[in-house]
């Protein structure tokens, strides 16, 4: 059996035309003759034509194209299936949703040799006109996928940003070391949970600028019930995540700063918004809100699950019904 470089892990569901496009970028990949990649598509129960775009696109893919079938548990359980089927020395993460030019996985592979390093991320850009993206504030912008965000978390730090979900590069000892993605997590942050896990168990991690990913924007993405229920979604997975690593003490802790910080800070800043008539500041405020509350719920029902089990909350919130609930098409993008 050759021995594989990188296994490319993409999971999918029922997207098949997004699939084949992001498909045709990771097909033709540049190695420069350095390393070579297979790559493994992760079908988590998809009842399209998925399999055909698969078997279509593999039979003129410059590397070795797998068609796993998923057992239709999830988001997560479809990464952890991609894991335990690739032969990779390392194994980088692409979404169905998203383009790439054939220099990524090079830039990937090569920051991570040369850097010494056992994690790396890239850059990823919204694909939308640029007129059209600076209408959006900088958290709307994060939310939907920009990395590394425009609104100020990483201006401070001179350690490189924490790799993204859909653009990562990730050697198989990490794996290996802190276990694979946490399939509790529902809600989704899986990503972010097991980047945080790998920083606390001392790896450390690079960025490589130039392996740029282009994240596709369904048009449902950008309404505000959407945006309310993943910023709802994204507290519920902040919280998991601190009463994971701290204990309930020190997240019960961080839920009441965070409390603290919509009363004095996210609370006057809308009403500002509001007055100045600005829906960019307005919705960016909001998101601030809407995360708090998330954390909040979620760190009561760690804390204390029978008094504050608030089942009719969280059921909504689980990662597979968000296109159940907003988007008959999810291929409709801006």
């Amino acid at each position: 059996m050759q021995l594989i470089d990188i296994s490319v892990v993409i999971c999918t569901y029922n997207r098949f035309q997004l699939l084949r496009e992001a498909l045709k970028d990771i097909i033709c990949q540049e190695t420069d003759g350095r390393f070579n990649y297979e790559i493994l598509v992760v079908d988590d129960g998809s009842t399209d034509k998925t399999k055909e775009v698969v078997d279509e696109l593999a039979s003129n893919s410059n590397a070795p194209v797998r068609y796993v079938c998923g057992e239709g548990k999830g988001y997560t359980h479809a990464l952890n299936s991609g894991i335990a089927e690739s032969r990779g020395e390392w194994i980088a993460f692409f979404d169905d949703d998203q383009q790439t030019a054939p220099n990524w996985l090079k830039e990937l592979f090569s920051t991570a040799t040369e850097a010494g390093v056992y994690l790396v991320g890239g850059p990823i850009v919204l694909a939308m006109p640029e007129a059209e993206r600076l209408m959006l504030g900088p958290r709307v912008r994060a939310l939907r996928g920009e990395h590394p965000p425009s609104c100020g978390i990483f201006r401070r730090s001179k350690k490189p940003p924490l790799p993204g979900g859909g653009n990562r590069l990730v050697k198989r000892t990490v794996f290996d070391s802190i276990g694979v993605f946490d399939e509790k997590m529902q809600t989704g942050g899986c990503d972010m949970d097991m980047v945080v896990r790998a920083r606390d168990a001392g790896f450390n991690n690079a960025w490589a600028p130039k392996a740029i990913v282009r994240h596709l924007v369904p048009a449902y993405r950008l309404e505000q019930d959407h945006i309310r229920w993943s910023c709802l979604q994204g507290g519920c997975a902040f919280a998991y995540i601190d009463w994971k690593r701290w204990g309930w003490h020190k997240a019960l802790l961080v839920c009441v700063a965070r409390l603290g910080y919509t009363l004095i800070v996210s609370v006057p800043f809308l009403l500002l918004g509001y007055l100045r008539r600005s829906s960019t500041s307005v919705l960016d405020n909001k998101i601030q809100l809407w995360r708090n509350i998330g954390y909040t719920r979620k760190a009561l029902f760690l804390v204390a699950p029978k008094l504050f089990a608030q089942n009719k909350f969280f059921y909504p919130m689980n990662f597979r019904k968000e296109r159940e609930a907003f988007s008959k098409d999810s291929c409709a993008v801006k």
